[in-house]
Order: structure tokens, then sequence, then C-alpha cells
């Protein structure tokens, strides 16, 4: 069942999208209500049954909902729920939702619909490297498609209506998860974080606080949506992102061109301990995916492709290691395989 999901290619980690050396994926969202039952965390049982009736219902007959499956998600084991948070195929509030709901998911990974978390449909669409085109256009078509049949809470004044007031308006969000290991080197990330935040926008770890900057990616986000137009919010991303990315690569250069050899000495090491290393926590191992990559990206080594990088990030995670173990783990195996993963991927 999901577990095939672990053997399956998840084509918004293929490493082959624009600006792919720095930007890991790109993605987006849209949340929708339907107009006449209260909002998921007000609603009955019966209530969350019929949203899951009509949504599936407007779901059905229609091609781009073909090549996928539905879950429900109270049904599944707590192990393969936190696989699909750390996947980032469905929400935290989905996982910490109560009551009847699923989440619907494309065979690529790049498309899923999930029903009654925080909102009653929370479409979101992922893409390889920073490609926020093809995001809004496959979003705006299920959209559409689902608005035809579906009756969407929408206010005159305000636009769409959501569970999270700063969703309301278009309750478009749009993302890149990128590394700025540069930026986080020069110590620079946090002025960019306030820069971001005085455009409408945040600049969020992947796996924590900024300030810890655990393997340096980060996830750079719209915060607002009232009052623009999704337009605007892909113009004004695409602006941020394509900005970042220039003074990424400036620091990247300029450390190098200041010590060379401390940072070829970076690359390496990473690179020897992932042959070799038969512990692995999971805050080491980030630091190493942050090393490789650069040294990948700064054509220090071709020994792997940014899909083998990617396809790690994700695989290191705890509930990833648990899936393909078939059950749950101490922290101590957790190392074991999870360095297990790294040599059998980097020898």
């Amino acid at each position: 069942m999901l577990e095939t999901l672990l053997e399956k290619k998840a084509r918004w980690l293929s490493g082959d999208g624009p600006e792919a050396d720095i930007v890991i994926e790109s993605g987006g969202i849209l949340a929708r209500n339907l107009a006449d039952l209260p909002f998921p965390g007000q609603a009955s049982d019966d209530e969350l049954h019929n949203v899951l009736d009509r949504v599936l219902g407007a779901m059905e007959g229609h091609d781009i909902f073909r090549a996928g499956q539905f879950f429900m998600v109270e049904h599944l084991e707590p192990r393969v729920v936190r696989f699909l948070v750390e996947r980032r195929l469905i929400s935290p509030d989905m996982e910490r939702a109560r009551g009847p709901r699923g989440v619907w998911l494309s065979d690529d990974q790049a498309f899923s619909v999930m029903v009654n978390g925080r909102d009653h449909v929370r479409l979101q669409v992922r893409s390889s490297g920073f490609n926020v085109d093809e995001v809004w256009t496959r979003l705006s078509h299920a959209d559409d498609l689902l608005g035809n049949v579906l009756d969407f809470a929408f206010h005159d004044k305000y636009g769409y209506l959501s569970a999270s007031v700063s969703e309301v308006g278009t309750g478009f969000g749009l993302f890149a998860l990128a590394h700025l290991a540069g930026l986080a080197m020069s110590n620079r990330i946090l002025a960019e974080g306030e820069k971001a935040r005085e455009s409408g926008h945040r600049i969020e770890g992947l796996f924590g606080p900024v300030s810890e900057g655990l393997g340096e990616m980060f996830t750079v986000a719209n915060t607002a949506t009232l009052g623009r137009s999704e337009e605007e919010i892909q113009f004004n991303l695409r602006h941020l992102v394509t900005g970042l990315l220039e003074s990424e690569r400036r620091a990247r250069q300029q450390l190098h061109a200041d010590g060379a050899r401390a940072f070829e000495d970076r690359v390496g090491r990473a690179a020897g301990i992932a042959r070799g290393a038969h512990l692995l926590e999971f805050s080491e191992a980030l630091s190493l995916l942050s090393s490789l990559r650069l040294g990948r990206a700064m054509e220090l080594t071709k020994d792997y492709t940014y899909k083998q990088l990617n396809k790690t990030l994700y695989a290191a995670q705890p509930a990833h290691l648990a899936m393909r173990a078939g059950q749950d783990c101490d922290e101590l195996t957790l190392s074991m395989k999870r360095a297990d993963l790294f040599r059998s991927t980097f020898s």
C-alpha cells in the first residue's frame, strides 16, 4: 500500500528543474472550504463525511485525478502518518486533525488533495527546481475543475475564506525550498529573513529554527494572500528568490576565494564520512548533505547527482527509515540504518 511510495519516483526530487543546484523544489497550495459547512475544526463527523463524499465525487471522471490513490488518514498507522508528514505529502495540521479525513496522492507524488485537515480542501503541487509557473498552472486547473462542482466559501470583499486568517484572500501559498549554505556560512541568513518579512514573505529552516540552520536548507514562502492576486504572489516570490539566488552564488564564490583549501576540505571530509560512517545522527546527516551539495554545485566533485542528494535528504528522516524497516526503531537503530543508507548511496 503506502509502503510503495518509498519505491515510486518522486518527480519533485528529480533534481533537473530550473536553478536545481540551489532550489531543491518549489510548490504551492490552495486552501478552499465548502460554503455551507463549518470548518473542519468545528464540524461533526457526519459533516466531515459529507465533505469527503462531495470532494471525492467532484474529483471523479477527471484525467488529472486518475493516476493516484486516496487514503483515509485516521486509518493509517502513526508511523505511516509521520512518514507522510516528513515527505510533506500531508501537512502537520492533517496529522493533528481528528475525525474523518484523507488525502489523495498522485502516483508521481507531485500532486495531493488533502480533505478535512485545517480546511475542507487543500490542493498541493510540487515541482523540481524553481518552477512556479508549472506549480500555478496545475493548481489553477485543479481548482477550476473542483470549483465547477463545489460551492467554495467566498466573500465579495475578502475573497476565499479559510480556517486560517493568514490564508484568507486567494488562499494561495507559494514556496521554494533552497540550499542557502553560502548565506548561512556568511551569517547573513537572519538579515535576509528580515528583508523577506518586510515584503510579506518568510524564510524558515526546513528542519528547525532559522538560527540553527540545520542542513542549511530553508523554505522561502509568501505570508500575505489578502489583497494580492495570484499573479502578484508569483511575481513577488519570483523576485525575492531570484535575488536570494544571486546573493547565494556570490557568497559561495567569496567563501571559496577567501579559503579554497578549507572549503574543499569540508567537502572532502563529508564525502569520506558519508562513505564510511556506521552511526549517523540526523543532524550530522544534514550537515554532510549540505557539504556534499556544495561540492556538487561548486564542481569540486561529480561523484553524485542532485537527484541522489535530494532523495537522501528525505530518506534519512526517522519515519522514512522506520517505514523501510517495517517497524518503529530506537535512536541507535535509526543511526545505524541512516549510516547504511549513506554508505550505499555515496560509495
